[in-house]
């Protein structure tokens, strides 16, 4: 299915562009720390989580890169409840008055004993018995960023409170460093051509192991692998429990520059040449590998739904199973895309180079609204959106019509991070400042991908059989290795079968 209407999104973007002009930009009221301050943020509903300052040498250092890890695994309960306008949360890891961790049941005893005191003292003072609030039990997960700079530094940050884990220098101060990538147990970054390890927990060194070749972006790190791309097209994995065995590479077309994004199941990077390849996260095996007709320079998106989006030069965003390699759908903006595509609820969002924002419907590839003077996405949830706009300005949109609903002066900040996993919103400064946004009545994280009961579900019961051909899909199909059409050509051809040209498959083990 290919959908879109350029021309008549033309006409609606420049008519939103007049809009644009006529809101004014509120004056951001920066504290004295540098901040964003409360008077600017309450109109619109936002307030400020925390701030904190990054340890850097403001001489000679500067923030280059802030990554996110959202853990799958490690969460807290947290009971809560609302009363005359006061919020109570009791967490898991609370500690109870003999100074032991509560647990969840203790979180929601103590809870229950809360409001057990709150009628009681209703009861003492004659007045009527208040009605019961409802207990609402949250999963909030670990969310950690991971900050690194110019000279080597690695900082480890908890993203619920703001506060430093750890920090620690890799490799040498002289060599450029890229972005981190981490999960529950390592983070992993490269500097100059090394791969450097640490443990999660501590930062302390656990390995590390030279590239075959200059990196070409930052690595991606799960349960089981490492996947480091070389700025050649190959990505080079390692394995987290055996990392001094030789490393297996996967091959690609083009250039890889982009850092791989991983799913529950699967991991996807993209190249300049237009090659998507996707493969599993704890297996060594390819899955497929989907080819636009321009580079694809901007990271691919996971949605909880199984589902997986890319944008591209050609000016396409791609809807495409996760589990199945099929091209689901294609929407066509007529402009060139390099910014990362964002799913959130039942609507998928891209921004052009031409600074257009389209919001188009994941059920059916139509256009919902489209707007511009969009630079980049920050943040959203399922009825506001956090953009950017060309001078560096923070746009807050209405999601369900793309209206604007006012801007604020953020030009002044030089760190801007993209948030495609959560409804935070991460400003500040390369020197080392950075405050968390959200919205008021928003006290613990969205996470758009963590929704219950929507994981997709991979057939990987059986390992992948000779050559790297993926497991059986549903009802013993094999997952095809490319679409099984060119998703590329005439549309109506796409639900006939046809083999394409297969990418060279890495061996069952490539580590063998």
């Amino acid at each position: 299915m290919t959908s879109g209407a350029a021309y008549r999104g033309n006409t609606y973007g420049l008519a939103a562009a007049f809009a644009l002009l006529l809101v004014p930009v509120a004056s951001a009221q920066i504290t004295a720390r540098g901040l964003i301050g409360p008077e600017t943020l309450a109109p619109y509903g936002l307030e400020m989580a925390w701030s904190t300052t990054i340890a850097v040498d403001r001489g000679s250092d500067r923030v280059v890169d802030v990554t996110q890890h959202v853990s799958y695994n490690i969460t807290q309960t947290i009971y809560e409840f609302t009363f005359d306008k006061q919020q109570y949360n009791f967490s898991e890891r609370d500690l109870d008055p003999f100074g032991k961790v509560m647990g969840p049941d203790g979180a929601k005893k103590a809870a229950e004993k809360k409001w057990d005191q709150i009628k009681a003292e209703y009861a003492y003072q004659g007045l009527p018995e208040p009605t019961a609030p409802e207990i609402i039990a949250r999963v909030v997960p670990e969310i950690t960023l991971l900050a690194t700079t110019q000279r080597g530094m690695v900082h480890s940050i908890d993203g619920n409170n703001g506060k430093t884990r750890w920090s620690t220098s890799v490799g040498k101060n002289r060599y450029p460093t890229t972005a981190a990538g981490g999960s529950d147990k390592l983070v992993a970054v490269v500097n100059g051509s090394t791969l450097h390890v640490l443990n999660a927990n501590d930062g302390s060194f656990a390995w590390s192991r030279p590239l075959s070749g200059s990196p070409g972006a930052g690595p991606a790190v799960s349960d089981k692998l490492i996947f480091a791309p070389r700025i050649n097209g190959a990505v080079e994995l390692f394995k987290v429990d055996d990392h001094k065995r030789p490393a297996a590479i996967y091959k690609a077309f083009g250039r890889t520059m982009v850092q791989p994004v991983l799913s529950f199941n699967s991991v996807a990077w993209p190249s300049d040449e237009g090659h998507l390849y996707v493969g599993f996260a704890n297996q060594q095996s390819v899955r497929f590998r989907i080819e636009a007709k321009q580079g694809i320079i901007s990271q691919p998106f996971f949605s909880p739904a199984g589902k997986l989006f890319a944008t591209s030069l050609d000016g396409y965003v791609y809807c495409i199973d996760e589990v199945r390699g099929e091209v689901l759908w294609r929407f066509t903006t007529g402009e060139p895309i390099d910014i990362s595509p964002v799913a959130i609820g039942d609507v998928v969002y891209a921004i052009t180079r031409e600074h257009n924002m389209y919001a188009i419907n994941i059920a059916d590839a139509s256009e919902k609204w489209v707007i511009s003077g969009v630079g980049g996405f920050l943040s959203g949830t399922e009825t506001r959106l956090y953009c950017t706009d060309v001078t560096g300005n923070m746009l807050v949109l209405e999601s369900h019509s793309g209206a604007q609903l006012g801007q604020v002066g953020t030009s002044t900040m030089t760190l801007k991070m993209p948030n495609l996993q959560t409804d935070r919103i991460f400003l500040g400064q390369n020197t080392g400042l950075l405050q968390c946004i959200r919205q008021s009545n928003l006290k613990f994280p969205l996470v758009h991908y963590m929704a219950e009961g929507k994981r997709p579900v991979v057939p990987g019961a059986a390992p992948p059989g000779p050559g790297g051909v993926p497991a059986p899909g549903p009802g013993g199909v094999p997952a095809p290795m490319v679409p099984a059409v060119d998703p590329f050509g005439d549309p109506g051809a796409m639900p006939a079968p046809a083999p394409g040209p297969k990418p060279a498959a890495p061996p069952a083990d490539p580590f063998g």
